[in-house]
């Protein structure tokens, strides 16, 4: 896993046997996603999951254009996790419940474990597939028609281990997040003079 979203960019047949002989598990799979310095055993910590969300937020961005999400560039940079503030934190969970699999599946993401190889997620170009897979241009999130750059085929296990596994770890803070919002809209229905909407909650309160 590296930082265009795994083990190497898009590649050749002859690339990707080459990775899979270059590439141990641990290289695809980078030591700072466990905890092995402290309990010697491989047992994600509360920060780390964070930085899988990240991940998940990261491969989003490469195959959907969501460039003009507030902080994007901090929120999908996994392996500076550690720099992320409460607010940041707070605008991941956030962004990636707009940007749920459910939203993306069969349009930009796919799940099959053939085109991933040895990986557990790899990147195409839409022409590679095309004949093969029917992909959109756009995809609906909320009001707004988001292009596809990319596609993304993965394993079962990708979207447990960097989307369902993080969003359960912070499912207390995403109810408190959830109350903020519902107060926002409370807000927003009672009054009309709203300062402009530049903080990430309100952007996506329609979402939510």
């Amino acid at each position: 896993m590296n930082k265009n979203g795994r083990a190497g960019s898009v590649m050749s047949n002859r690339e990707r046997q080459m990775s899979m002989l270059n590439h141990s598990w641990l290289q695809q799979h980078p030591t700072w996603l466990f905890n092995q310095e402290y309990s010697g055993v491989f047992e994600p910590l509360p920060n780390h999951l964070g930085a899988r969300l990240m991940f998940y937020l990261h491969c989003v961005y490469r195959v959907l254009d969501i460039r003009d999400a507030d902080s994007i560039e901090d929120l999908i940079d996994y392996e500076h996790h550690i720099k992320l503030s409460s607010q940041d934190i707070d605008k991941l969970i956030i962004l990636a419940i707009a940007l749920s699999p459910d939203r993306l599946a069969n349009r930009c993401f796919f799940e099959n474990d053939e085109k991933c190889g040895v990986l557990i997620n790899e990147f195409y170009h839409k022409h590679e597939l095309s004949n093969e897979i029917k992909i959109p241009d756009f995809v609906q999130i909320g009001v707004d028609q988001r292009s596809v750059y990319n596609i993304m085929c993965f394993k079962h296990q990708f979207l447990q281990d960097n989307y369902y596994a993080p969003l359960s770890f912070y499912k207390t803070r995403i109810r408190q997040i959830s109350e903020a919002i519902s107060m926002c809209r409370s807000k927003n229905d009672t009054s009309k003079s709203r300062q402009k909407n530049d903080d990430i909650n309100a952007c996506f309160c329609s979402i939510l």
